[in-house]
């Protein structure tokens, strides 16, 4: 049998993983190849890997749907119902911050390294004269480490993810404020798959969509931290193509 690699998000959440690796074997049964779960450091060299063809079914962020549609021939099969990628910009609770009016150059901002999560961010703040250049911008390795510093005070606004957000315990949250969310609606994360793989899309698309009427297949997208997955059509994929690139 051939080898296939899978590669999903650099900084998928370490409690996702085990079903990540679930999903790896199920995906094997179901093209009856060998299927490799690869992982990469950062989105940079995993885009190195796309470019190289080193990847043949990728989990990834909105933001490089471009490269892979456009560019690379990849074709999007299904998206996570749910969660669509929106930014939480919070602050602590004791904060100066009351709302977004009070954002200035020159204030800290926390997250972590992901292009999309950065963009819409960017896209937020600039609407306040905020930027690279006039604030301190700093990359915490997991989102509830940016959570955390902004709670102790070494960031006056820490950038998550609203799903993220919500999802923070309750005594973390009612240290923190949140003073904007997003509300784009049209941008989420897609699986999409390599060109040598396009004659088993609908095959691969069908069964994925299903997933959650199997009792043990429900077990993997539940570790996954998907609710279920649903087809993406080709005009939708275009149409946030399309946007991605008028917020880049």
């Amino acid at each position: 049998m051939s080898k296939l690699t899978l590669s999903i998000k650099p900084n998928t959440a370490p409690k996702e993983l085990s079903g990540w690796y679930m999903f790896n074997t199920w995906l094997q049964k179901i093209l009856g190849e060998t299927v490799h779960l690869q992982f990469y450091d950062d989105f940079d060299r995993q885009r190195e890997a796309m470019r190289n063809g080193d990847i043949d079914v990728i989990y990834t962020g909105p933001f490089d749907a471009s490269l892979l549609v456009r560019d690379l021939g990849f074709k999007a099969l299904v998206k996570p119902v749910g969660q669509n990628d929106e930014a939480s910009l919070v602050c602590s609770a004791e904060s100066s911050i009351q709302s977004f009016d009070d954002l200035k150059p020159g204030i800290r901002i926390d997250t972590i390294d992901d292009p999309t999560l950065e963009m819409i961010a960017t896209m937020l703040v600039e609407a306040a004269d905020i930027d690279h250049q006039n604030s301190q911008w700093a990359h915490s390795s997991s989102q509830v480490i940016s959570a955390r510093q902004v709670i102790s005070g070494k960031a006056d606004l820490a950038i998550l993810f609203e799903r993220d957000y919500n999802a923070l315990s309750g005594i973390v949250k009612d240290q923190l404020r949140n003073v904007l969310t997003s509300q784009i609606s049209v941008i989420h994360p897609v699986l999409a798959v390599a060109p040598s793989l396009a004659d088993k899309a609908d095959m691969l698309t069908e069964a994925m969509c299903k997933m959650k009427q199997s009792p043990a297949d429900a077990t993997i997208v539940d570790a996954m931290a998907i609710e279920e997955f649903a087809p993406i059509q080709q005009e939708e994929i275009e149409f946030m193509i399309d946007l991605m690139d008028t917020l880049k």
